[in-house]
């Protein structure tokens, strides 16, 4: 492994305290890959698999409902993309795509079972470093979820019965003098 790539991956938090011997046991095998403008890396639905870490460009997380789509946000170099997989059997919760030229270091399934088998201490690590990652962007989430309501709930007289939060108006409490 190159110094470069060592210290993108020692920079990222889900790989934070991991030796570089357990860096070059978990790359040694991984391809890296380009895509082009538009390309997916992986798609909303489709079931768990690849870890990508980014070394170059930039890409669109989105998240597809019903009726429309969400732009996430926007990941470059240095980004992790797809840990969940790691730690969650579910399917992919979100579509990412390239928006300029990108290339990515692929992470198999199989290179973080190789880590287990070499270092189960490591491993555990980063099964801790991608939860701290989960909770952290939880609570941004979070966040973000209650500054739209709070926005709602100022801007509008009354909320839709369709409205599938349930959510009321706080009453205005009468100012302490």
């Amino acid at each position: 492994m190159n110094k470069t790539t060592l210290a993108l991956f020692q920079d990222m938090p889900i790989f934070g305290g991991l030796t570089e011997e357990s860096l070059v046991c978990l790359t040694e095998t991984a391809k890296r890959t380009d895509y082009a403008v538009d390309e997916y890396l992986l798609r909303q639905g489709d079931p768990p698999g690849n870890v990508y870490v980014l070394t170059k460009g930039r890409v669109v997380v989105r998240r597809d409902s019903i009726d429309a789509e969400f732009h996430v946000c926007e990941l470059g170099e240095g980004d992790c993309i797809g840990e969940l997989s790691l730690i969650d059997p579910g399917p992919r919760t979100a579509s990412v795509f390239a928006s300029e030229l990108c290339r990515a270091i692929c992470l198999e399934p199989s290179d973080f079972y190789r880590l287990r088998h070499q270092d189960l201490a490591q491993f555990t690590l980063v099964q801790l470093n991608i939860a701290r990652e989960v909770c952290r962007r939880f609570r941004d989430t979070e966040e973000r979820l209650c500054n739209l309501l709070g926005d709602f709930i100022r801007n509008e007289t009354s909320i839709p019965a369709k409205t599938p939060l349930g959510y009321h108006k706080r009453p205005k409490l009468p100012k302490n003098n």
